[in-house]
């Protein structure tokens, strides 16, 4: 019998980089990859407790795959196990729907047991010449079955300690924990080796990272140095970044190593004081300001994105456009903006009333979705008749037009793929280039992208 695991991956990149790990022990211990649920003998669900949509897609599939279940007969078992970030109240109600609920860095050890009393087919034991002895506490030794030939994402950190009280993250990540660097710049090394493009290094917040090794300190603008000292036609890329933890050194780094794009994800929320406060974020709207203003006066073409909150409780109309007005100032690359919902066990959802009313919610998010898309269109004006290189993604047919056919001039190809500001540009081509770096020569360009 030939076992076969399938993948519901939510949320962030960390999430899909714990999921490639998953899938290295899964296919380690036997199993097989399957893109249909129906076939699979083993359900896992990469849970992202820090959105209610990601939840309720869960809660939506389910009940799905137990009916699935009681339908299979004994010799074609079918297991459902939930990792991830779950929080503490979703813990309890997924418990009574999977057969499994457990932290990440678990989940060998106990889906082994699981498995080994259902199946009759015994699951490999880690082997091979390049395999070691891998402890619960090391997750991060397993290689992952990266899901990309060129793109990768290099957990660095993990967990949170900051306690924004809007966020889940401390509850199911628990505190920050760092990896050694000379673990990944190991990594780093073999994936280049390998010829991936791409490397994005990702934690809750990589500012804070720091391994202190005897007498010596490297924090993360020392590891980005290391990264970039690889020998190699690759770029580096992070996320997330906390802005008060924003230092000085870690600016000079990204402009100095020629490696690492020039692109910062700087997390706004709301541009209130008063309900920066109410979220701990310890910054006001005249410091993160000044942080915008430092960053693109060192770091020429900078793209900066972020992240902002609309509807947090208490966020009066005026505490609203203050919000609009830092929008309107630094006129970001990009903004990911999200109503807010509560999150069981935050601070803001046990202590404070989510007052502010969904119809209000979507108005303030259609307003900052405006201006948005004014300054995307005016910082995408810098890119025509630039020169750029792109990384390219992907490729589709490019279906003939009658008018192309007889000029004999149409290319074959429609190429997308990312600039290094993490612009998405469109390019024809005869020859499919995925992943690999190109030179673009910007001709046009949209609100969200460009053409070349």
């Amino acid at each position: 019998m030939v076992l076969k695991y399938y993948q519901l991956i939510l949320g962030c990149q960390m999430n899909k980089s714990d999921a490639e790990r998953v899938a290295s022990f899964l296919e380690s211990i036997g199993f097989v990859q399957t893109f249909d649920e129906k076939e699979a003998n083993l359900i896992c669900a990469q849970a992202c407790s820090v959105r209610q949509s990601a939840v309720d897609r869960i809660k939506g599939r389910v009940d799905r795959w137990r009916a699935e279940q009681k339908r299979r007969p004994a010799s074609n078992f079918l297991m459902t196990a939930l990792t991830g970030c779950v929080l503490p109240a979703d813990r309890k109600i997924f418990e009574k729907q999977f057969d499994l609920v457990c932290e990440t860095n678990h989940l060998r050890q106990e889906l082994v047991q699981r498995i080994n009393g259902l199946t009759t087919v015994p699951t490999k034991r880690l082997a091979g010449k390049n395999s070691v002895e891998i402890t619960d506490d090391d997750f991060f030794a397993l290689a992952p079955k990266y899901s990309s030939k060129f793109r990768s994402y290099i957990p660095i950190q993990t967990g949170c300690n900051n306690f924004c009280t809007y966020c889940a993250v401390p509850y199911t990540k628990g505190p920050e924990q760092y990896r050694p660097y000379t673990k990944i710049v190991q990594e780093v090394k073999n994936l280049v080796k390998q010829g991936y493009k791409e490397i994005t290094l990702l934690g809750q917040n990589v500012n804070t990272y720091c391994d202190q090794v005897k007498s010596q300190k490297v924090q993360f603008a020392d590891l980005l140095k290391l990264i970039n000292d690889i020998h190699g036609d690759f770029w580096i890329r992070f996320i997330s970044s906390n802005p008060w933890d924003m230092s000085d050194e870690i600016i000079k780094a990204v402009a100095e190593c020629q490696k690492v794009c020039e692109y910062v994800h700087l997390p706004l929320q709301s541009g209130s004081d008063k309900i920066l406060k109410k979220m701990n974020r310890r910054y006001s709207q005249k410091e993160y300001l000044t942080l915008v203003d430092k960053i693109r006066a060192q770091i020429p073409n900078v793209a900066v994105t972020c992240d902002i909150i609309v509807g947090f409780p208490c966020e009066t109309e005026k505490d609203f456009l203050e919000t609009a007005k830092v929008m309107e100032k630094v006129k970001f690359d990009m903004a990911y903006i999200a109503r807010y919902s509560p999150r069981p066990g935050t601070v803001a959802a046990r202590f404070m009333k989510d007052n502010v009313s969904t119809k209000e919610k979507k108005r303030r998010e259609r307003e900052l979705e405006r201006i948005l898309r004014q300054s995307a269109l005016e910082r995408n004006q810098e890119y025509v008749g630039r020169e750029v290189e792109a990384l390219v993604e992907k490729v589709k047919s490019n279906p003939p037009t009658a008018e192309k056919v007889k000029s004999s001039s149409q290319k074959s190809k429609v190429l997308f793929g990312k600039t290094r500001t993490f612009k998405t540009v469109k390019l024809m081509s005869d020859r499919d280039l995925t992943g690999q770096i190109i030179k673009v020569k910007i001709t046009k360009i949209r609100e969200f992208g460009l053409e070349g």
